[in-house]
């Protein structure tokens, strides 16, 4: 801690003794008390924001340093080749969806022919059916009718 009689040093008059030197003195020494302490305590309080920004600044710098070894270009580039080849195996599942569709459409409508096919046929069994058991009615009929004549 400083004293008062380590600021008053230069304060002495280089002319001789004054009757006005004590009383100066005097003065300048209680000025010197009161203010001395304040000044002490906002030293200490610069030298704290001072220290303060110091911390700040050397982590403005390494975010700084981050930012410069950061390369936006070189993900955006990965992001885009990621695109493109997902956008190229959503065109081959697209290919893959249209042809799957066009084969099922065409199974349906072969198996909508053999069904009606299947139906003539089924329909012309019958018919021949109806007929053969219409001719053996009239075979019958007419066996019977030249029987009883």
């Amino acid at each position: 801690m400083e004293t008062n009689s380590d600021h008053n040093v230069g304060l002495e008059i280089e002319t001789g003794a004054s009757p006005l030197s004590d009383p100066c003195r005097v003065l300048s020494d209680a000025l010197l008390a009161q203010v001395l302490p304040e000044m002490r305590v906002l030293r200490e309080k610069c030298d704290e924001i001072c220290r303060s920004q110091n911390v700040m600044i050397d982590s403005m710098q390494q975010e700084n340093e981050k930012v410069s070894q950061w390369n936006p270009n070189a993900e955006f580039e990965t992001f885009i080749e990621e695109v493109k080849y997902y956008r190229g195996k959503l065109r081959t599942i697209r290919k893959t969806m249209l042809s799957v569709t066009e084969k099922s459409n065409k199974m349906k409508r072969r198996a909508e022919k053999l069904r009606d096919r299947r139906e003539r046929g089924d329909l012309k069994e019958e018919e021949r059916k109806r007929k053969l058991e219409e001719a053996e009615r009239r075979l019958i009929a007419k066996n019977a009718s030249s029987s009883n004549t």
